[in-house]
């Protein structure tokens, strides 16, 4: 076996600990403590009263008969890295000891090796990566969700090869596997703070959409306040230990105006100006502190494909690689000239009106009613307000799109050839794979199996659009080369 594959057995499946009393500049707080069995439920009962919070142990190895560690949640490890008085006194009495930098084992991170590629001449004309190898990038998905970074970026005009994915959903996590065949040697599913920076397999590039719900505007918008919202600095992280030669992160439009910035009105032809608010800056700034040049800008899927969906898209090249990001051309994404079968409408991706998934989509009486409630209690009609127009684009997909209770779900009401439904319906799993611009063989659930399909709306909803992450991924490595 290479020792690259030796390597890579090895990623994710030992307790990584960073050097003893540091505190973690870019990631967030990780650490575990080690503690008498028999004190383990008083240390958390005053983790509780301390915090003002309820506190979950992340996990607990038991190796010892004797003595637990306990891995703490990220506000305690945080408050033990700040030598919180009342929990180090606790801690010293009891002969208790806290372990900065310690980080979870999980089963389900330990990958088996990648297949070792036959040995091959390389051709004369292909460039040459850091390593020697010829062709191509490799690249690590994080927050992976259903491989929609993946699907983009190992298109063959492409030339990306995924070598590590890591998703905490087991749905999300279960998609994913049933869709590529060699996931077991590269999905790691499980905590993003588990992973260990160590024994990271070499990769080019790092992507990832780190979670949209504290910064979306169809939610409560905690930012940062989030425990979710903290997760952008575990990116930060991967950069830090990996230092891959750049980064292409995905996040809603509303992370860039949190907290102070704004966006122009919505004009016709023109395309809306953001300001940073203080929140984005920060995340950009910690980014930057990694040693990378940082750009961004919202772009739009309506070039690429049938759905309206603004998202930010924040790319990074390592500052030793030279200007990288101000070679960038936005331009060819903002004003890309696509052919009008493209760029189609809702219309275009619609499954046939006898299909049985069309058929198993249309609202009961029951639900239909309920709809109509949600309608009437904000003073709107629902064939006018819940319409999905099929000449046009549709709205932006979320991931709690097939939820009777959102009012930012929309229907159809009239099928691919202009027959009007007898009650309205959801998109199909397939459409709404279409409007996100997946493959046609990418696998969904069938309309049996109503639990699958329900996750499968969410999982999809939390998707990228591949078609934009390739064309992002094919201009940022032609900066770099």
């Amino acid at each position: 076996m290479h020792a690259s594959a030796l390597l890579f057995a090895a990623a994710l499946t030992s307790i990584s600990l960073d050097p003893p009393a540091m505190k973690n500049p870019v990631g967030i707080s990780i650490g575990a403590v080690r503690l008498r069995r028999q004190h383990a439920h008083s240390f958390q009962k005053i983790l509780q009263d301390e915090l003002k919070q309820r506190v979950r142990w992340r996990g607990v190895d038991k190796d010892d008969p004797e003595v637990l560690t306990l891995h703490l949640p990220a506000v305690a490890a945080a408050s033990l890295d700040d030598e919180h008085p009342e929990l180090t006194r606790f801690l010293r009495e009891n002969k208790g000891e806290y372990l900065p930098g310690v980080r979870k084992k999980c089963p389900t991170l330990a990958l088996k090796p990648p297949p070792s590629p036959p040995p091959s001449p390389p051709s004369k004309k292909a460039k040459k990566d850091d390593d020697g190898s010829s062709g191509g990038f490799r690249f690590v998905e994080l927050f992976a969700g259903i491989g929609g970074f993946r699907l983009g970026l190992e298109r063959p005009d492409v030339g990306g090869k995924c070598v590590l994915a890591n998703e905490i959903d087991p749905h999300a996590a279960s998609i994913y596997r049933e869709n590529f065949a060699d996931s077991d040697s590269c999905l790691a599913e499980g905590d993003v703070l588990d992973l260990s920076g160590d024994n990271l397999p070499k990769f080019d590039m790092l992507v990832g959409g780190f979670p949209c719900q504290p910064f979306s505007n169809r939610g409560e918008q905690k930012g940062l306040d989030d425990d979710r919202g903290q997760l952008y600095r575990e990116m930060a992280r991967i950069l830090k230990e990996g230092q891959p030669k750049c980064f292409i992160f995905e996040n809603v439009p509303g992370l860039v105006t949190m907290d102070g910035g704004s966006r122009t009105g919505r004009v016709k032809g023109e395309r809306p100006r953001f300001t940073p608010g203080a929140v984005f800056e920060r995340i950009l700034k910690t980014m930057r502190s990694c040693g990378y040049n940082v750009d961004w800008q919202v772009l739009n899927s309506r070039k690429f494909l049938p759905q309206m969906r603004e998202r930010v898209y924040i790319i990074g090249t390592r500052i030793d690689l030279g200007p990288g990001c101000e070679k960038f051309n936005w331009d060819s994404l903002i004003l890309k000239d696509l052919k009008e079968e493209e760029t189609a409408t809702v219309r275009n991706i619609m499954e046939p009106k006898d299909s049985p998934a069309v058929i198993a989509s249309e609202l009961t009486p029951a639900q239909l009613a309920k709809v109509k409630s949600v309608h009437s209690k904000r003073g709107t009609i629902l064939s006018e307000d819940g319409r999905i127009d099929p000449d046009c684009k549709a709205p932006t997909l979320i991931s709690r799109y097939h939820t009777l209770s959102s009012f930012s779900t929309k229907f159809i009401f009239e099928e691919a050839d202009g027959t009007p439904c007898r009650r309205p319906r959801y998109l199909t799993p397939r459409e709404c794979t279409r409007l996100m611009g997946f493959p046609e063989d990418f696998i969904v659930p069938t309309h049996e199996d109503a639990k699958a399909t329900n996750k499968y709306y969410h999982a999809i909803g939390n998707a990228v659009c591949p078609p934009l992450i390739s064309v992002l991924g094919m201009e940022l490595m032609n900066c770099i080369r």
